[in-house]
C-alpha cells in the first residue's frame, strides 16, 4: 500500500480526517493549523508544477479578488474584530482549498486519499455521535443543551441530538451529507469487496443518525443521493442481489426501530410543512439588506449585527450557502462564486463516465444540503469540499483505482 501513495496523499488524508476535530481549538482548528503549516511546502510544489495548474487558473484570480474584496469591505465593518476574523478565516481556507488541488498534482493516488480521508473523517465522529444519542451528553462546544425539547403547537416531544464537534446538530448533519458522495462513489468503485462493504455500513449508520437528529434537509439529501447512486449501481454494479438485501433490510430496521424518530419528523412536516419561518424570513430581509447595500453587500462578518439590530430578523443565521455569499460579498462575487460551479461543470464534461459520476454525485448533495446550516464559509468542510469535488472532476485523476 505505501508503494502506491505519496507524501503528499498523506498530507491530503491529514487535512481531510482532521476536521472530525470541528470546532475542537476554536479558531485555530487541526485543519487550520495544518493548512498554514503546509503552506510553504504548497507554494513549493505549484511553483514546480506551475503548468499543471492552468485549469484553475479562473479559481486563483477569483479568490485573489474575493479575499481583497472582503478586506476592502472592513470599511462598514460593525465590529471590526469579527470582520477581521472572518477575513482571516477567508484567507486560510482559500489555502487549504488551493493544497488540496495542488496536493493532488504531486500525489500518486489523490483520489484514492480523498475518498479515504473522507470517510475516515466521518467514520470517527460517529462513536461520540452513538454515545450523545444514548446518553443525552454533548461535548462543550455544543450550542444546544441535554434536555432538548421542541414545541409543536399541543405536542411536546423530546429532542435527542449529536452535534459531536461542530457546534450544533445542524453543523454535523451539513457534514454528513458531505461526506455522501465520497461513501457512495467508494461503493461503487471499490476494488476490494470489503472496501464497499465498509461504506455500505457506515452510510447506514449516518441513515440512522441523520433519522435520529430528525433533519429534513439531510433526509431529503440522503434520498437524492440514493436515488442517484442506485442508478448508477444498476448500470454498473456488481452485486445488485446483495444491494437489495440492504435496502430492504433498511427500511425494516428503519421503520420498526426508529419509529419515534419518524413520528418527529412527521410532526415536523406536519406543522411547518417543508417551509420554515426563520430561513423564509432570512431569505427576504437578506435580499432586502442587499438592495439598501447597492448590490455590493453589507460586508464580511457583519450578518448577524446587520440582520438581527438593523433589520430586526429574529434568527440571523442565513441558513443557506449561496444566501450568505450574495447578501455578505455582494452580486460581484456571487456571481463568481457561481462561476466556479460552471467551470466544475466544464472540467467533469470534458472528462469520462467516471467523472461524470463523480460530478453528479456531489453537486445531487450539495444541492439538496446547502440550507442546512449557517456560516458556510467560516467552516472548513464546506471549501474541503469544493476542493474535492474539482479533483474528483477532473479526468487526469480519474483512471486512479479507488
Amino acid at each position: 500500500m505505501l508503494k502506491r501513495i505519496n507524501i503528499y496523499d498523506i498530507f491530503i488524508f491529514l487535512l481531510l480526517f482532521f476536521m472530525a476535530a470541528g470546532e475542537i481549538g476554536g479558531s485555530m482548528q487541526p485543519s487550520r493549523m495544518l493548512a498554514i503549516a503546509f503552506f510553504p511546502l504548497a507554494i513549493y510544489v505549484a511553483i514546480t508544477r506551475h503548468e499543471q495548474f492552468t485549469t484553475y487558473r479562473y479559481e486563483g484570480i477569483f479568490l485573489t479578488f474575493w479575499l481583497l474584496w472582503s478586506i476592502l469591505s472592513l470599511h462598514v465593518a460593525r465590529n471590526i474584530g469579527e470582520s477581521i476574523k472572518d477575513v482571516v478565516y477567508l484567507f486560510v481556507h482559500s489555502i487549504l482549498f488551493f493544497e488540496i488541488l495542488i496536493f493532488s498534482a504531486a500525489a500518486k493516488q489523490p483520489l484514492h486519499s480523498l475518498v479515504a480521508g473522507w470517510v475516515s473523517m466521518i467514520l470517527l465522529t460517529i462513536p461520540v455521535a452513538l454515545f450523545e444519542f444514548i446518553y443525552d451528553i454533548h461535548l462543550p462546544m455544543s450550542a444546544q443543551e441535554s434536555g432538548s425539547m421542541m414545541n409543536f403547537g399541543y405536542t411536546v416531544m423530546e429532542r435527542r441530538f449529536a452535534s459531536v464537534t461542530f457546534g450544533n446538530l445542524n453543523s454535523y448533519n451539513q457534514v454528513i451529507c458531505y461526506s455522501l458522495p465520497f461513501l457512495l462513489f467508494g461503493i461503487l468503485r471499490a476494488k476490494r469487496r470489503w472496501e464497499s462493504y465498509i461504506c455500505v455500513a457506515i452510510w447506514l449508520i449516518l441513515a440512522y443518525l441523520v433519522i435520529r437528529n430528525s433533519s429534513r434537509g439531510a433526509l431529503l439529501c440522503f434520498g437524492a443521493s440514493g436515488a442517484v447512486f442506485s442508478y448508477y449501481y444498476y448500470r454498473h454494479g456488481k452485486n445488485k442481489i446483495a444491494f437489495m438485501i440492504v435496502i430492504v433490510l433498511a427500511v425494516i430496521i428503519s421503520s420498526t426501530y426508529l419509529a419515534s424518530s419518524f413520528d418527529f419528523i412527521l410532526e415536523r412536516l406536519s406543522s411547518q410543512g417543508g417551509s420554515d419561518h426563520g430561513r423564509t424570513e432570512n431569505i427576504l430581509t437578506g435580499l432586502r439588506a442587499l438592495a439598501d447595500s447597492y448590490l455590493f453587500g453589507i460586508g464580511t462578518g457583519n450578518y448577524f449585527v446587520v440582520m438581527g439590530q438593523e433589520y430586526g430578523v429574529a434568527i440571523p443565521a442565513p441558513h443557506n450557502l449561496f444566501l450568505e455569499t450574495l447578501v455578505v460579498y455582494g452580486i460581484i462575487v456571487f456571481i463568481g462564486f457561481c462561476l466556479l460551479f460552471v467551470h466544475i461543470f466544464n472540467i467533469a464534461h470534458r472528462g469520462n463516465s467516471i467523472t461524470r459520476q463523480f460530478f453528479i454525485l456531489c453537486i445531487t448533495c450539495l444541492g439538496t444540503s446547502f440550507f442546512i446550516d449557517s456560516a458556510y464559509l467560516n467552516h472548513i468542510p464546506t471549501w474541503a469540499y469544493l476542493a474535492s469535488l474539482y479533483i474528483g472532476s477532473d479526468a487526469r485523476y480519474a483512471q486512479i483505482s479507488i
